[in-house]
């Protein structure tokens, strides 16, 4: 996909707290801290809503236009008050405070989804020196200085793509190593059992793997909102960019939290909250209800997804090839869990949201745990 996940998730802008950036600085990585970054972050962004804390100062002229979405579902306004019930700060998570309660700055410029595709691509689609390839698989990059790559076309034509200068590896948190070790560059025990001849050792390329790890607790309220994805809200954003349509609903409101077992001022969990839809959905269609909702037997309530997250994960998980064949899935060995903290920060991080549940505001809505195990085995 041309701009990456970017293109696909749910468009929250975030710089994250500088805890994280200047551990990497101080792992010997110059150039890597807080302080060094802001003024790349600063040439890049374009807040637009001046209610926005994130930032130090604002530039009209740059090209990441950053603000909130045009809608926002008024129960998010609902889960703000329950969280400053609690205690939490609830807007203006910036740098050093950034634990609480807020609906997320994003991505977005007139109702519509902003990627670095469109911020940054679109706008010099026509320089002489720009050429976008899509559906084109790079299989290696070509070895001495890295002076070009291996690619296959869509149309499965294998072609050699030069540089008069360099070649930088982009290709994504899983797609980069996978190049690597396709061009012999890794672990050579790993690369020995699938035939991969040697370049280069580096025995951690494809090591270090990390990803946040969740889980969903399906929660409902009360029903006593009106809003809903209705022909008239479509026909609303059509026109105007603006209604239900616009936004991701109540999925911008998040959460940045501090467990007992990370460092003092540093959330180790980011809580997301999505679902908000009724069990008798309201498109505005004669039939109403669907699933196994009958039409005159439905529940007059909505649910909810919270899912806390661990974004400090501690487990490191591990890629390798799955043969010497650069068009085969590599194979992921996340190793979730391995370090027993990660599991400790998840139950506390779902204790905290549970929280949520005990406020004058969410009892006003009657908000239960739906006890759900999906799957059998969880429940053990």
């Amino acid at each position: 996909m041309v701009s990456g996940s970017g293109g696909a998730n749910g468009m929250m802008y975030w710089r994250g707290h500088p805890e994280p950036y200047d551990q990497w600085a101080e792992l010997g990585n110059p150039g890597w801290s807080y302080e060094e970054l802001v003024p790349y972050w600063e040439r890049a962004e374009n807040p637009v809503n001046r209610n926005l804390t994130t930032f130090r100062r604002f530039d009209t002229g740059n090209p990441l236009v950053i603000d909130h979405f045009p809608h926002k579902p008024a129960f998010a306004d609902e889960i703000l008050r329950a969280a400053s019930e609690l205690g939490y700060r609830t807007g203006g998570l910036r740098e050093r405070e950034h634990t609480g309660f807020a609906v997320a700055p994003v991505l977005v410029k007139d109702g519509q989804r902003g990627t670095t595709s469109r911020y940054y691509l679109r706008p010099a689609a026509d320089r002489t020196n720009l050429r976008v390839f899509t559906k084109v698989l790079t299989r290696k990059h070509l070895h001495k200085h890295a002076y070009g790559v291996k690619a296959v076309l869509k149309n499965g034509q294998e072609v050699e793509l030069l540089a008069d200068r360099e070649v930088i590896l982009s290709a994504g948190t899983l797609g980069s190593p996978q190049i690597l070790l396709n061009s012999g560059i890794g672990p050579k025990d790993d690369l020995a059992k699938v035939g991969v001849p040697l370049f280069h050792d580096l025995p951690q390329v494809g090591r270090n793997l990390q990803n946040h790890v969740s889980i969903g607790l399906s929660v409902t309220i009360r029903d006593n909102f009106t809003e809903a994805l209705t022909l008239e809200a479509l026909n609303q954003y059509l026109r105007q960019r603006s209604g239900p349509f616009a936004s991701t609903g109540l999925t911008q409101v998040t959460a940045f939290l501090e467990t007992k077992y990370g460092k003092p001022g540093v959330p180790d969990i980011q809580a997301f909250i999505d679902g908000y839809s009724s069990y008798c959905v309201k498109h505005g269609l004669a039939e109403e209800c669907s699933g196994s909702h009958a039409i005159g037997n439905c529940s007059q309530r909505r649910r909810l997804n919270l899912r806390p997250t661990v974004v400090t994960t501690r487990s490191r998980g591990y890629m390798t090839l799955k043969s010497n064949d650069p068009l085969d899935y590599p194979l992921f060995h996340p190793n979730y869990f391995s370090d027993e903290r990660d599991m400790k920060v998840l139950i506390e991080g779902i204790k905290k949201l549970l929280e949520l549940m005990d406020t004058p505001t969410m009892k006003k809505y009657d908000m239960r745990l739906e006890d759900e195990t999906p799957i059998k085995e969880c429940a053990k």
